[in-house]
């Protein structure tokens, strides 16, 4: 587990990139959370509370989506949660070629 995480930490992402993951999760519904929610994960992702999280990765997207859904009631934080890294050996893979809410096996973001 510290190996991946290790790796998310060092798999940098472009600000388009982050972007349009934000925007295909809660828009396009790939991700089923309360749309809401988008602004609280953009602004976390963008201007981080913690400077562990200022780089721009993988990791630190991640971060972003299950600090955001912290706001939620239990139960709907809990199925949010597990939809971002349900079935993933990544936590919060949105593949482009993933059925619509689904979560991928493949690297997070790797089709972008």
């Amino acid at each position: 587990m510290r190996k991946q995480v290790e790796a998310w930490q060092r798999s940098e992402l472009t600000d388009v990139t982050a972007k349009v993951v934000i925007y295909e999760a809660f828009i396009e519904g790939r991700l089923e959370a309360p749309k809401h929610l988008a602004r609280s994960v953009h602004d976390l992702y963008f201007e981080p509370k913690y400077e562990e999280f200022r780089p721009r990765t993988i990791w630190s997207l991640s971060n972003a989506f299950t600090s955001a859904f912290k706001e939620l009631d239990p139960i709907p934080q809990f199925k949010a949660t597990a939809k971002l890294g349900a079935n993933s050996s990544k936590p919060g893979s949105l593949n482009r070629s993933s059925p619509r809410g689904a979560v991928s096996a493949a690297p997070p973001f790797s089709n972008y």
